[in-house]
């Protein structure tokens, strides 16, 4: 801890303002973990509308994310992430207004800011950092992001309470997770004060796309670009089946808002530590091979998850399935970003993101169904295979590349 700690302090000051931003984004997506789905709930939606919802946001945020890559290269991250969070803070708001189209709308403004954050967050990391401290850096954005994750689950599960009492609603109420919600879009907007503060390196005339005014597809030609598609669809897939519906899962299985929260706070704070591993992981079995095994690893707890219908069991075996599946996030983004070309790793990342999004976008409102009309179960059965053939299609790809890439920068 004390060698990351000094680490962090030799982060240039960029990267130290994108972290900072990544701790309010984090608040915000804590929050909305435990009570949007919930307040949806409340409002007398069922599972099937939360479903639409996800979905409708999910393809939403598909359809921007190759023009988003494209504009993040072309604008600059500090522009794109400043749009972006407004955008976001805006959607969440409209949300609080009870109806099915607002809420679709605000969702789905929701979800492009948050594409917009994970296709152009790790190509500024990238950019304001050298090679030796990349992994460290992104080991620490992975594990910031889950930290800040804490006090948002904190406040997600605790304020629909605490608002109704304060001022006399009875309890958890439609109102109440109303105003828990635009707490949420608060805690975005905040994001936009270390945002503005960012100030990134000039960038050499390699990284600069040609041509910039242009929206130039020929990178789907090379090699990433294409043997990235379908692991991350199948990822995505099976992600969609399930994590959008985890608090509607244990909320079933008769947790309270409050127990809840206090789920997802001790995987956000496991997670958090945990993925600061992630760098003696890439020296020991390398990036691909660190991916594809800590995702298998992580598949017998996550299909605890789905078959034990004890809460407490659940919560343990879901701690230990997200520590292992984080600790995938840092060492496949600097694995991409490292061999992705300059001036097109916002593409690459957009790339990623239409082929996981696309996968969520069905998976969505396909697992609502099943959700609401067969089984709470059969969902972790389906992800846990879509998990296993993805990630061995990771690194039989990927673990190619990784090697020729190390022999050609001599790493």
């Amino acid at each position: 801890m004390r060698d990351y700690l000094k680490k962090l302090r030799q982060f240039r000051p960029s990267a130290k303002f994108f972290l900072l931003a990544t701790v309010f984004l984090g608040l915000s997506g804590g929050i909305r973990r435990v009570a949007r789905n919930l307040y949806f709930l409340s409002l007398g939606f069922n599972e099937s509308f939360i479903g639409l919802v996800i979905g409708v946001g999910t393809f939403t945020g598909l359809a921007v994310a190759l023009p988003g890559g494209h504009f993040g290269d072309r604008f600059g991250p500090k522009k794109s992430l400043i749009g972006a969070t407004i955008l976001g803070a805006g959607g969440i708001a409209l949300q609080g207004i009870p109806f099915r189209i607002p809420i679709i709308i605000g969702a789905s403004l929701n979800r492009v800011a948050w594409s917009v954050f994970f296709i152009v967050g790790p190509a500024l990391l990238t950019q304001e950092s050298s090679t030796k401290e990349r992994t460290h850096l992104f080991s620490t954005f992975s594990s910031v992001r889950r930290l800040a994750l804490i006090p948002g689950a904190l406040l997600g599960g605790y304020m629909p309470g605490l608002l109704g009492r304060l001022f006399q609603l009875g309890g958890e109420t439609p109102l109440s997770y109303k105003m828990t919600i635009f707490i949420q879009a608060f805690a975005m907007a905040a994001a936009l004060i270390p945002l503005l503060l960012i100030e990134s390196s000039p960038r050499s005339e390699s990284e600069i796309e040609t041509p910039a005014s242009s929206y130039n597809m020929d990178f789907l030609k090379q090699d990433l670009p294409r043997k990235i598609l379908i692991p991350s669809l199948l990822i995505g897939t099976g992600a969609g089946m399930i994590f959008p519906f985890l608090n509607v899962i244990f909320e079933h299985y008769g947790a309270s808002t409050e127990t809840i929260g206090w789920i997802f706070t001790v995987q956000s704070l496991l997670t958090g530590l945990v993925v600061l591993y992630a760098p003696n992981l890439s020296k020991r079995w390398g990036k691909a091979k660190g991916v594809a095994l800590s995702r298998i690893i992580s598949i017998p707890f996550l299909l605890v998850v789905g078959y034990a219908g004890n809460v407490p069991i659940m919560a343990g075996a879901l701690m230990i399935r997200s520590s292992l599946m984080r600790l995938a996030s840092p060492l496949r983004n600097n694995l991409l970003m490292n061999i992705a070309r300059p001036g097109e790793r916002s593409k690459i990342n957009g790339l990623r993101q239409v082929a996981s999004r696309l996968g969520r976008t069905a998976a969505g409102p396909l697992a609502g169904w099943i959700l609401s009309n067969v089984s709470y179960s059969l969902p972790f059965l389906l992800t846990s295979i879509l998990y296993a053939v993805g990630s061995s299609l990771f690194y039989f790809a990927l673990h190619p590349l990784e090697l020729k890439h190390e022999r050609e920068k001599g790493e």
